[in-house]
């Protein structure tokens, strides 16, 4: 049920997250935007804020992929799409999961989460 729950809410952020960025995209580019606002120490304080909470997205991501491919292609995403990549993923990950499934499947490399639920991890942490 909290897998269902979790890809509602997260592609209802997905869909809102894309109709800002088209309305957005309407009125004018984001280069151009940033030009205008470049100014601003709070856009650069913003970027910053987001950019560090993509990176420890990342750190994540590319401890759950085992490819340095998938890493990498995540990495390029996210900097270029920003939190739509991280929806993608997100959404991606609950869509392969099984239905026995659990939130250690979600956020553990596959041979962790086996070790976690078979009780191998209790003392350490993966």
């Amino acid at each position: 049920m909290w897998n269902l729950v979790l890809r509602f809410v997260l592609g209802c952020l997905l869909l809102l997250l894309l109709g800002f960025v088209f309305v957005a995209s309407v009125d004018r580019g984001v280069l151009s935007a940033l030009e205008e606002l470049a100014a601003d120490p709070w856009v650069a304080t913003t970027l910053v804020d987001i950019y560090i909470g993509f990176f420890i997205f990342w750190l994540w991501l590319a401890y759950r992929e085992t490819s340095w491919f998938a890493r990498l292609g995540w990495a390029v995403a996210i900097v270029v799409l920003g939190n739509i990549a991280t929806l993608v993923y997100l959404l991606l990950r609950l869509f392969a999961m099984k239905a026995d499934e659990g939130v250690p499947e979600l956020l553990l490399r596959p041979e962790h989460a086996e070790r976690f639920r078979s009780g191998e991890a209790e003392d350490e942490v993966p």
